[in-house]
């Protein structure tokens, strides 16, 4: 691939130069390089998810293993050189734009969080690390380029500024990429099915699927478009509502309901929904 320029500021991924560095007075001690050799022209918003991605994570991780506020600590770009693609990036304190001293190591611990977190992930070794739902959204976006890219692929280096010395910390492939997202989009649908469990999904529209007589039990179900395409069973919060729904002078399979649902699940899967509040009805015909 040809080699990128870039255009003004600090903060743009694009300068007029190659090797284009910060004020070496201002340098903190160890940049994270990131080096993509592509196959194929990379989509710019690919590209931007994928830095956006890893800045996110940066924070967070600085956020929990430093004494700083979330306005004071960024991810910025160093330095970008020719061949493939290759972005070093620095930790910043916003403030002044001076290097984080409290802790020289930051950048290294975070470069083997991250590591840690993709070798469970293609691989299942180590332990299994405790993601959220817009942490397992950023692993993603971050190794997408590659997994799009097929026999292309990203390595993660430590750059020792005031020698210049590079050391490995990880390299993922198009397959390690494809296979750690796959993962994790596992872990981020059972992770949003929990909190679909502690979750009320209010002024829902349902439509009644399948009825059965007023003191059955089971065996009604419905669908609700806006969480599940599929008709669930359904779940009565009490017989009130069930009285409500299925013992009105209404047709309830040609009525639709705006009621408020829990989702219950069965092994991290949806099976039914709980009805907890009935709040009109109007008829489909």
């Amino acid at each position: 691939m040809k080699s990128c320029k870039i255009r003004n500021k600090p903060l743009s991924l694009f300068q007029k130069k190659f090797n284009m560095k910060a004020d070496p007075q201002v340098t903190p001690i160890n940049s994270l390089r990131i080096h993509l050799e592509n196959k194929k022209p990379l989509e710019l918003s690919d590209f931007n998810k994928s830095f956006l991605a890893l800045g996110n994570q940066f924070e967070t991780f600085a956020l929990e293993n430093g004494n700083f506020d979330k306005s004071e600590v960024k991810l910025y770009v160093h330095q970008v050189s020719q061949g493939s693609i290759i972005i070093d990036l620095v930790e910043f304190v916003t403030a002044g734009l001076i290097p984080i001293a409290s802790d020289v190591h930051l950048m290294i611990d975070f470069a083997n969080h991250l590591k840690s977190i993709y070798d469970y992930f293609k691989s299942g070794k180590g332990e299994k690390p405790k993601l959220t739902v817009q942490e397992c959204k950023d692993l993603c976006d971050i190794v997408n380029p590659v997994a799009k890219d097929a026999n292309s692929k990203v390595t993660f280096n430590i750059v020792n500024n005031g020698n210049n010395n590079v050391t490995p910390v990880f390299i993922m492939d198009s397959i390690e990429s494809n296979a750690s997202q796959n993962k994790l989009k596992d872990e981020l649908a059972e992770l949003k099915t929990k909190e679909d469990q502690n979750m009320t999904h209010t002024a829902q529209l349902l439509s009644m699927f399948q009825i059965r007589d007023i003191d059955n039990k089971s065996g009604n179900k419905g669908t609700i478009e806006a969480l599940f395409e599929k008709p669930l069973n359904i779940v009565f919060e009490s017989d009130d509502i069930k009285r409500q729904m299925l013992a009105s002078d209404l047709n309830p399979l040609k009525t639709a309901y705006i009621v408020d649902v829990v989702i219950q699940t069965v092994n991290a899967r949806p099976v039914a929904y709980k009805i907890v509040k009935l709040h009109d009805t109007f008829p489909l015909e």
